[in-house]
């Protein structure tokens, strides 16, 4: 979750109760999303298994084009799940490099 500069992780362990831990590297002044989604690319690509699939869902051309821009950064992989309803393609963005 991000409000203003802040993030905060929610996690639920056991489904039953959340706990919110804020996330100090991913704190930022930027205020556009479109290029704050990279650093939690990049942030997860750090952070996660081997193994782990990045989805980034946005209807937003921007965030495609900033994706691509980033794709060599990222050691996982990443999808971009973009449009509306049921015309939903899913793009594999690290292999469009």
């Amino acid at each position: 979750m991000v409000c203003e500069e802040k993030c905060i992780a929610l996690t639920s362990p056991d489904c039953l109760t959340t706990a919110s831990l804020p996330v100090q590297e991913l704190f930022s002044s930027q205020e556009e999303a479109d290029t704050r989604v990279i650093l939690h690319c990049q942030f997860a690509c750090r952070n996660a298994s081997h193994d782990t699939v990045i989805k980034v869902r946005s209807p937003d051309t921007d965030v495609f084009v900033v994706l691509l821009a980033y794709s060599s950064s990222f050691l996982l992989q990443v999808l971009f799940d973009t449009g509306t309803g049921n015309n939903r393609p899913l793009l594999n963005i690290t292999r469009l490099q």
